[in-house]
């Protein structure tokens, strides 16, 4: 955030709210920017292209319109490059912060990244795993209660009068943004963003809460409903870790189409794989994900 003075993907939000703005309803159709309400409008685009800035998973999910980067950053943590050779690139070069990225060939160059991801990070470990938990995985009406009031009851204060737990409401939206100190406009763009997606997660929970622990008469119906009302939620929320394998061995990865390899089914549903399984459906032209396939490598001979 914009209180540690070196900040970085500053530029993400600019270019993604400045390239649909003025398709938004409650701006001036004449005017042509960035806007705070073109951030809200794009909160969960944006919220997700700051989590997946510079990582492999997220960026091979959703590869295109995430190439353009203002950063700023410092000496301190190694950053990779893909080339055939080991010369280090002297220009303007794609980065990643993950070696899987740059595997296929490796070039290391030096630079740290702080700021917005961090706080988006903070955001997906709480919730992610609770609410797919809850969508997918509670059966019963006390252990959804257990989930809600563990993710819930540090923002309600019940001593105090919370007509509708608006004050609670706004006690989770900020509970990971109160000390942020927005600097520049992109900041507070960025900013604007990440507390529309916080608000839909705590509005929706509070909702929940609703329905099933001050419910009264709460009964199979009611986490029936509830499980809906968070799948609506993870449905716009689309967070790109929902994607990944429940679990590989020691010598599997969780493949996902990488440029310039990969299938379709693996895009569709990333699986584990090893040294002998990688290249499955790399090289019929009705399964591979890329097209057309480069000619970096041969096929595998069949035959052998």
């Amino acid at each position: 955030m914009a209180s540690i003075k070196q900040s970085v993907i500053l530029g993400l939000a600019t270019f993604t709210i400045f390239s649909s703005a003025a398709s938004i309803p409650d701006t001036n159709p004449t005017e042509f920017g960035p806007s705070k309400a073109a951030a809200q409008h794009n909160a969960f685009g944006i919220f997700n292209a700051v989590h997946s800035a510079m990582r492999q998973w997220g960026s091979s999910l959703n590869h295109n319109g995430m190439s353009l980067f203002v950063v700023t950053i410092p000496p301190g943590v190694l950053l990779h490059h893909g080339s055939p050779n080991s010369t280090p690139p002297q220009g303007p070069e794609w980065l990643a912060f993950e070696i899987e990225h740059a595997e296929l060939a490796r070039v290391g160059g030096e630079g740290r990244v702080v700021d917005w991801q961090g706080v988006v990070d903070l955001i997906v470990a709480r919730y992610a795993d609770r609410l797919k938990y809850m969508a997918d995985g509670v059966e019963s009406l006390a252990w959804m209660q257990g989930e809600l009031n563990g993710l819930l009851n540090t923002h309600i204060d019940y001593s105090e009068e919370d007509e509708g737990y608006q004050a609670a409401l706004g006690r989770c939206t900020r509970y990971y943004t109160r000390v942020a100190v927005p600097n520049t406009q992109e900041d507070h763009l960025i900013l604007a963003a990440i507390e529309t997606v916080t608000h839909n997660i705590c509005s929706t929970l509070l909702t929940v809460r609703k329905l099933v622990v001050e419910n009264t008469h709460a009964d199979e119906d009611s986490i029936i409903a509830a499980k809906e009302a968070l799948r609506v939620l993870m449905g716009k929320l689309e967070w790109t870790t929902w994607k990944q394998c429940a679990g590989c061995n020691f010598d599997e990865v969780c493949f996902i189409p990488v440029w310039p390899f990969g299938d379709k089914a693996s895009y569709e549903e990333p699986n584990c794989r090893n040294a002998t399984t990688l290249d499955k459906g790399w090289w019929d032209p009705a399964s591979r994900y890329w097209h057309p396939m480069p000619n970096l490598m041969p096929p595998p001979d069949e035959s052998e």
